[in-house]
C-alpha cells in the first residue's frame, strides 16, 4: 500500500472514529466522551489539511494552527468543567508532546550543523 493512500486512511479513520464517539457521547449524555469525540474530529481535520491538502495559502496554514490549541483547549475546558482525571492526563500528554516537538525542532538542526 503507497504511503499516499495510508494517510489518506489514517485521517478518514480518525475522522470517523471521532465523529463514532461524539454521536455515542450525544446518545448517552456522556460528557467526557464527547470532549474526546470532539478532540477527535479536530485531530482528524488538521491531519487531512496537513497530508492532503497540497496548496500553501495562508487561510490553510493558519485553519491548521488553529486546530491544534482548538483540540487542546476543548480538552482543557472539559477538564475545567467536570474534573475527570483521564482528560487531565490527556491534556498533560498533549502539551508534553507539544513542548518536545518545538525543542527538537529546535535543537537537532544545531546538532546536525556542529557535527
Amino acid at each position: 500500500m503507497n504511503e499516499g493512500r495510508c494517510s489518506l486512511i489514517q485521517s478518514i479513520s480518525l475522522t470517523l472514529l471521532g465523529i463514532l464517539w461524539l454521536t455515542q457521547a450525544l446518545i448517552n449524555n456522556d460528557f467526557i466522551a464527547m470532549i474526546i469525540g470532539l478532540s477527535l474530529v479536530l485531530g482528524g481535520a488538521s491531519l487531512t489539511l496537513t497530508i492532503r491538502m497540497v496548496s500553501d495559502t495562508k487561510a490553510k496554514r493558519y485553519v491548521e494552527i488553529a486546530l491544534l490549541p482548538a483540540s487542546l483547549g476543548i480538552i482543557v475546558y472539559g477538564y475545567a468543567a467536570s474534573g475527570a482525571l483521564i482528560l487531565m492526563i490527556i491534556a498533560s500528554l498533549i502539551a508534553a508532546c507539544l513542548i518536545l516537538g518545538f525543542i527538537l525542532s529546535y535543537l537537532l538542526p544545531e546538532i546536525r550543523g556542529e557535527i
